[in-house]
C-alpha cells in the first residue's frame, strides 16, 4: 500500500469541528450578554441557561480528547504503534507524552500543563474539594486558551518529521 492510498479512520476531524463550533457559539453567547456601559466597559446579563458556560465545558472536554488523539496519531507516525501503546501506559502526563515524541517548545508544554490543571478543576466534581482548588477560573477564558493550545500543538507537531 502506498502512502497516498492509506486511509485513516478517525474521529479527530469531528472532535475539532465540535471544538470550533462550540467556541464560536460560546463567544456569540458572551457577546449577546454584554451591554456597553456609559464610560466604557460592559454590563453582563445573567444567563439562566448558562449557554456560554455549557459551550466552554464542551470545548474544555473535547480539547483533551483532541490532544490525546493527535498525540497517538503522531506517536504512531513518528515511532510505532507499539511505542505509542507503551508510552501511553508509562508516561504520567500528557505533556510528558508529547515530550517523548519530540515536542520541546516549553511555552506549549507549560500551557498544556495549565490546561490539564484547569480541566481537572472545572470538569471533575471531585476536584472541587481537593488540593487543586487554588484558583477561580473563568471557563470561557480558559476554553479560548484551550483552543489556542490545540492550534499551537498542531503547529509544533507540524515541525516534526513523520
Amino acid at each position: 500500500m502506498t502512502e497516498e492510498s492509506k486511509i485513516i479512520v478517525t474521529s479527530l476531524g469531528v472532535i475539532e469541528s465540535i471544538i470550533f463550533e462550540s467556541q464560536e457559539l460560546m463567544n456569540n453567547y458572551l457577546d449577546e450578554g454584554r451591554t456597553p456601559k456609559e464610560g466604557g466597559g460592559y454590563i453582563l446579563k445573567y444567563d439562566p441557561d448558562h449557554k456560554s458556560f455549557k459551550e466552554a465545558l464542551k470545548i474544555i472536554v473535547f480539547v483533551g480528547a483532541a490532544l490525546e488523539s493527535i498525540w497517538h496519531q503522531k506517536a504512531v507516525a513518528l515511532k510505532s504503534k507499539t511505542f505509542a501503546e507503551k508510552a501511553d501506559r508509562e508516561c504520567k502526563s500528557v505533556p510528558l507524552k508529547y515530550e517523548c515524541i519530540g515536542l520541546s517548545e516549553e511555552a506549549v508544554l507549560d500551557a498544556m500543563g495549565h490546561y490539564y490543571n484547569v480541566r481537572r478543576q472545572i470538569v471533575h466534581e471531585k476536584a472541587h474539594e481537593s488540593k487543586f482548588q487554588k484558583s477561580i477560573f473563568n471557563a470561557q477564558t480558559e476554553a479560548n486558551k484551550a483552543v489556542e493550545l490545540l492550534k499551537s500543538v498542531k503547529y509544533e507537531l507540524g515541525k516534526l518529521n513523520g
